[in-house]
């Protein structure tokens, strides 16, 4: 009867989403019905283990046919609950690889990815290009970001990160920013499927891009933004495409729990924000965290794939990169 109570005042995506919680996945798929795409299986990736990822690996257990989803750069009003609901449309589990700065000022969504069953990882704290810092700086920047991720998702962070999985920003790294990752007791995660959807093409091109790209590869790690509003119309047609050619989703969770991570440095978030005292600091809108975020400094590492001088505007309270 208090099950019934509560559902009666929910409707679509925010009942699923509910009633699901309470089922086993067998139970859980069969509530979403026959057409939902649902989420096949959930590999359990060591932190012990290899120390990245692309995704055609032997090591990260993928099948044919099967795919991980991912989402960087996010939470951001608008966008990411879009998707959210597309996911608990279809019964599909993804992984969100959310920079620090946009959790802190989005913190609800935050709690919503974790709530709703998905992998909350780490993107840095101000999406930042770490093979342009030096070792102590770099590793400041992964550290605030995880704090910061995990401040918003769980209230609290601690020396174990609850998520040890890291996506450096336009996959840009080195030999000296691998070195800090796996200090930190963190796997790194490339892409094998990158949708680029960061170009300013329609959403169309985008479905048309992965989905050309999965049928070469076989199976892998899409990289999607979910900051994009073109991903966001794109995924409910990328989704349905995936059932109908026979693939299947699989989710990406730790096994056991993460080794402790070690910091080079206190976290001063505060300072990797902002250098504006306190009396003089405006409060937090998307524009402000765009520009924040997105202005890192020239690049010095050209990743394949993404465009080394890409840059950021604002536009229609969406995030728009060219």
């Amino acid at each position: 009867m208090f099950v019934l109570r509560i559902f009666s005042g929910l409707t679509g995506s925010a009942a699923l989403v509910l009633a699901t919680a309470f089922l086993t996945p067998i139970e859980a798929q069969a509530a979403c019905g026959s057409d939902a795409l649902g989420t096949a299986r959930t590999i359990s990736v060591d932190p012990n283990g290899p120390a990245s990822f692309k995704g055609a690996e032997s090591a990260l257990g993928l099948r044919d046919k099967e795919v991980i989803l991912t989402f960087d750069d996010g939470p951001v009003r608008g966008n990411t609950p879009r998707i959210l609901n597309t996911l608990a449309d279809e019964c599909v589990k993804a992984t969100f690889f959310a920079v620090g700065r946009m959790a802190k000022a989005n913190p609800r969504i935050a709690k919503r990815i974790v709530a709703q069953g998905h992998t909350l990882a780490h993107h840095t704290h101000t999406h930042d290009r770490l093979p342009n810092f030096k070792s102590a700086r770099a590793g400041s920047r992964i550290d605030a970001g995880i704090a910061a991720v995990e401040t918003a998702a769980y209230g609290v962070t601690t020396a174990r990160t609850r998520i040890p999985f890291f996506r450096y920003p336009y996959l840009a790294r080195n030999r000296s920013t691998d070195r800090l990752v796996r200090d930190r007791g963190l796997v790194s995660f490339g892409a094998n499927i990158d949708a680029r959807d960061w170009e300013p093409v329609s959403s169309d091109r985008v479905h048309n891009r992965i989905m050309n790209q999965l049928r070469r590869e076989g199976r892998g790690i899409i990289l999607m933004h979910d900051i994009q509003s073109r991903t966001a119309r794109m995924l409910p047609r990328l989704l349905r495409s995936l059932k109908r050619e026979g693939y299947r989703v699989v989710h990406m969770v730790p096994k056991g729990s993460a080794p402790r991570r070690r910091i080079e440095q206190p976290l001063v978030v505060a300072e990797l924000e902002t250098k504006t005292p306190a009396a003089k600091r405006k409060p937090l809108t998307l524009a402000s965290a765009a520009t924040a975020i997105l202005n890192s400094p020239a690049p010095n590492v050209a990743s394949k794939g993404h465009a080394p001088t890409a840059r950021f505007r604002l536009r229609r309270s969406q995030w728009i990169i060219n």
